[in-house]
């Protein structure tokens, strides 16, 4: 197998979707510019229960919203609406709202991308902005109307544009869902908190991960600690497939780079890191899966051998799983 056929299960990883926010190396665009998000306005009051509206006026509000949905409002409409409400919401009700606008999202990434990509808009993007960021701000740099309406209703609807495989591509912009942070349950607003770090630095840049392996390391305990604490999460599979692809991505990928194709031995890189790395919270379900695997490397003189690969390979049959 070695470090050939670690390459292939990381390249099936990326091609059936397990791996997110591929950015391409050719495009000439600065990774700090495509790590800045649209600005949002904060318009949403901090909660005071005095505020809160009897059980019917909640209902009616909760069941609007649902009606919008039903009938597909604009998710930008969909998000002013939530701004003008939340504060009159229970914590249970304002989360339920929140967490059905980021469905709503999901199910609308793939249309609104066509819309984004129809016709010449994608030359109109970069020739304009020749891959820098685009937000609210600069938006008006768009001369062609239809388009211009496009993006600012994109920007307006919790998304934002990155830039992947040379072209401007809408994608979650999870930091957007801050604002919420005082209306909702608390593993709620921890799970934006965990997903804006992935929408803000993507651990994936052309099909290949760029991150240090201590970032690495550090999202997957990040996403271990919220698995611990929040068994009976509506999210808690999402941060668990997050926590695979992290902890899957640091240990098939880390000991593989930089080194020759062809070799035996886990590279001096991932010695180094996985020698010196903090392994002393042993309640941490990152922690433990790195220790086994140190003490697998130790024990195999860290080279590739059957029993190596038969730990990675369970890794991929734990991400594929999810």
């Amino acid at each position: 197998m070695k470090k050939k056929l670690l390459c292939i299960v990381l390249s099936a990883m990326i091609a059936s979707g397990t791996l997110v926010g591929c950015a391409s190396k050719n495009s000439p665009q600065d990774n700090s510019k495509n790590s800045k998000k649209n600005k949002v306005v904060n318009t949403i009051k901090v909660p005071d229960d005095l505020k809160k509206k009897s059980d019917d006026d909640q209902n009616e509000i909760v069941n609007l919203f649902n009606q919008y949905v039903i009938e597909n409002k604009k998710t930008s409409e969909l998000v002013t609406y939530l701004n003008e409400n939340i504060q009159y919401l229970s914590t249970k009700n304002a989360t339920d709202l929140v967490l059905l606008l980021e469905i709503v999202q999901r199910d609308s990434f793939i249309l609104i991308n066509e819309q984004l990509h129809s016709g010449e808009n994608d030359n109109i993007l970069i020739d304009t902005y020749n891959y820098d960021n685009i937000t609210l701000d600069n938006v008006d740099r768009i001369e062609n109307e239809n388009l211009k309406s496009i993006v600012t209703d994109i920007l307006n609807s919790h998304f934002k544009l990155y830039v992947t495989e040379g072209n401007y591509d809408a994608i979650i912009d999870y930091s957007a869902y801050n604002i919420y942070s005082n209306y909702i349950d608390e593993d709620i607003k921890s799970y934006f908190e965990l997903m804006s770090i992935e929408s803000n630095e993507p651990s994936y840049s052309d099909g290949a991960p760029v991150l240090s392996l201590e970032e690495q390391f550090e999202r997957a305990k990040n996403a271990a600690n919220f698995m611990d604490k929040y068994h009976n999460s509506p999210r808690y599979n999402i941060v668990e497939y997050r926590y695979y692809v992290y902890m899957g991505t640091l240990l098939m990928n880390g000991p593989i780079r930089n080194i020759p194709v062809d070799s035996e031995y886990t590279s001096d890189e991932f010695k180094l890191f996985i020698e010196n790395i903090d392994l002393s919270n042993k309640n941490n379900l990152a922690v433990k899966e790195l220790s086994n695997f140190k003490k697998l490397l130790i024990e195999n003189d860290y080279t590739f051998n059957d029993n190596v690969k038969e730990y990675i390979t369970s890794l991929w049959t734990n991400i594929s799983n999810q």
